[in-house]
């Protein structure tokens, strides 16, 4: 399995999500994580898709709650599928 993280926001919550996916690396060989992508909240997500490594797109929303919402409707639009919402 190869996949591409995508992190946005810059905050506590996503550098913990970072760490997250360093352990993996460590435990799950067969697995190959991409390194980070980071996304702020002004950029737009359509071009931070076409960074990606080639892996699958995996977005990982670490922004305020109340922002949760308007992210993944931003993700659903710039063709981030559902299931790696």
């Amino acid at each position: 399995m190869q996949i591409q993280p995508f992190i946005l926001g810059r905050g506590r919550a996503g550098h913990a999500i970072e760490k997250s996916l360093d352990f993996l690396r460590s435990i799950e060989p067969d697995w190959q994580i991409e390194p980070v992508i980071w996304i702020s909240r002004e950029d737009p997500l359509e071009a931070a898709l076409g960074m990606s490594s080639g892996g699958e797109p995996v977005l990982f929303i670490a922004n305020p709650h109340g922002m949760h919402a308007k992210s993944i409707l931003r993700a659903e639009k710039a063709d981030f599928q559902k299931n790696y919402l």
